[in-house]
């Protein structure tokens, strides 16, 4: 399974981030980071020479996360287009995320309403490679963008200054198959 722009995933389902967007090649990329930093990093990849390592950072309450953004803008997605999410993410041997939760949520923004609600999972995390997903449909036709996000849960899970995980292997996949075919 490839992780590049525009390839085709399986029957019907295409990336469409860019080759950096998903697997971190030329630099480390996100929309924002709140109570964390990220790095290029060749410690860690599932796919490439490179991931992207996030490191937990001010000592304060507050969950950090992580913000990513991909326009849709350019491929004119009608209303009700079903998206997943998915990230790849990296636990090394006894890290402090082992066993604790995190959140993968998905929403859609940009256009004439509101952001949408985000949908959410949450994930327990194990050592070793975790697949984070969300799955939503767009609401309305003008959205602009598919924003995701991988996010800590819970006050009392606050990870330790200096704590990582990697990411690699982004995917934001468009279901462009219809009933029937």
């Amino acid at each position: 399974m490839e992780y590049k722009k525009g390839l085709l995933i399986d029957g019907g389902v295409t990336n469409i981030l860019t080759a950096n967007q998903s697997s971190f090649e030329t630099s480390s990329v996100a929309q924002t980071a709140k109570r964390c930093t990220h790095e290029q990093s060749a410690e860690w990849s599932k796919h490439g020479n490179y991931s992207q390592k996030v490191i937990r950072g001010e000592d304060e309450m507050g969950d950090a996360y992580m913000w990513y953004r991909c326009s849709i803008v350019e491929q004119g997605f009608e209303a009700e287009t079903p998206f997943v999410a998915q990230v790849v993410l990296y636990l090394p041997m006894d890290n402090w995320y082992i066993g604790r939760d995190m959140t993968f949520r998905i929403r859609f923004a940009g256009g004439n309403a509101e952001s949408s609600a985000l949908t959410t999972k949450i994930f327990t995390l194990t050592q070793g490679e975790n697949l984070l997903w969300a799955v939503d449909k767009s609401d309305f036709a003008d959205r602009q963008w598919v924003e995701y996000f991988i996010w800590e849960v819970g006050l009392g899970h606050r990870a330790p200054v200096g704590t990582v995980y990697y990411t690699d292997c982004h995917m934001v996949e468009v279901n462009t198959e219809t009933e029937g075919e």
